[in-house]
């Protein structure tokens, strides 16, 4: 071990009923374990990790008092903040929680870096002044740059939230990026290092065993309009002389209108959130996946859909639309379309059904390219050396200011 260690400021919760809530993501979640995992491969375990459980200021029956408490998830010990779950409370009690929390463990641990996963008022904010104070570098992980009126309300805290992010973000020692965009935008000095996501191992790439029974085809996410949800609905209606079976899982605004689908059609079969482990049951099972991140229903420049690299992963086959963020180096594994139109969509569903050896190859192609360049071993590597050049960048007198 060479003495290098992080103290990791973010959201990371255990994925069970006790912490769910409207607010938890499991992208999030699953992308904190991913880099906690990453970083200890790299050389730099976290020795501490604060966190809190995300809840949203709506959900006022949960209780006004969001309790903290030490407790452990993926092996990970973790120290939940408690804070009081009020519009600008929230804000104002986390902020003084992970200041306070965060120069204890800077005295008990000595860590060489301090990691946020995002850069919220809340996180970033502590993590600056301890950072400044105790002269030990901070590296922000940016997996959510929402902008006010597209993808989040356009709200006081979200549009302080962007533009403290305009202003700051660049003052950074080090970034980690999951968007190209994000580096392009917002950074001019900082150094960053670009990480759309990963996967654990996934071992040796096998094609897919030939599967019988209906043609199925699997989807989760989010049930939001940014995520064609209403679309895909409308393009398995067109299949007509097709047996399929669409099965949904998630949470969102559309959760009415798939449940009035699912109602009326036998071919739609409706989960709700599940658990990671009921996805990764149907990421098994399917024989196509669905990822229509819309263009041009968003603006969403600085976001890439983690669960994109989770399906090609599976090794089966993914359509998918061409999302802003889209890297080419990703398009020759992907079917996809020419439009967002329920039309394209029911056109590539009937090609991957009609074509089944064409559309395994792709699958484990996809697979291929993850197993090499997307499991967070793979992310280790890079980090490691990213963070060592921050490190010698720092003593060197090159910090941004």
């Amino acid at each position: 071990m060479n003495g290098n260690k992080v103290l990791f400021f973010g959201s990371l919760v255990p994925d069970d009923g006790r912490y769910i809530s409207r607010a938890f993501s499991r992208a999030g979640n699953t992308a904190q374990v991913g880099f906690l995992t990453a970083l200890g491969q790299a050389g730099y375990p976290a020795v501490e990790v604060l966190s809190f459980q995300p809840r949203s200021v709506t959900e006022v029956r949960a209780g006004l008092v969001v309790p903290g408490g030490h407790l452990s998830y993926e092996g990970t010990k973790l120290r939940l903040l408690s804070y009081v779950n009020l519009p600008v409370f929230k804000t104002l009690t986390l902020i003084w929680a992970f200041l306070f929390h965060g120069f204890v463990a800077v005295f008990k641990h000595r860590p060489t870096f301090i990691i946020t996963y995002n850069f919220s008022l809340f996180l970033s904010v502590p993590a600056r002044i301890v950072s400044r104070m105790l002269k030990i570098p901070y590296v922000p992980i940016i997996y959510d740059m929402d902008i006010p009126g597209e993808t989040v309300s356009k709200n006081l805290y979200r549009q302080l939230d962007f533009v403290y992010a305009k202003r700051r973000l660049d003052a950074s020692d080090g970034v980690i990026v999951i968007s190209e965009r994000i580096a392009n935008d917002f950074l001019n000095r900082a150094p960053y290092i670009l990480i759309e996501g990963g996967v654990a191992e996934i071992g040796s790439p096998s094609p897919r065993t030939s599967r019988g029974g209906p043609f199925l085809i699997f989807f989760a996410g989010a049930l939001e309009e940014y995520n064609g949800v209403d679309v895909m609905l409308a393009a398995v209606n067109l299949l007509k002389d097709m047996d399929y079976k669409f099965v949904i899982a998630g949470s969102g605004q559309l959760k009415d209108l798939v449940v009035r689908h699912a109602q009326e059609n036998p071919n739609i079969e409706f989960l709700g959130f599940v658990s990671g482990d009921v996805v990764r049951a149907y990421l098994q099972q399917a024989h196509v996946l669905i990822n229509h991140r819309s263009y041009d229903r968003i603006s969403s420049p600085y976001v890439f859909p983690s669960k994109l690299i989770e399906y090609m992963a599976s090794g089966l086959p993914t359509i998918s639309t061409r999302f802003e963020g889209l890297p080419s180096d990703y398009e020759r594994y992907l079917v996809l379309l020419d439009d967002e139109t329920p039309e394209a969509l029911a056109r590539a569903l009937s090609y991957v059904a009609e074509h089944d050896d064409e559309a395994q190859a792709l699958g484990l192609g996809a697979q291929q390219f993850v197993s090499k360049h997307k499991t967070w071993q793979a992310h280790g590597r890079m980090l490691g050396a990213f963070l060592d050049r921050v490190v010698q960048r720092n003593r060197s007198g090159g910090r941004a200011p």
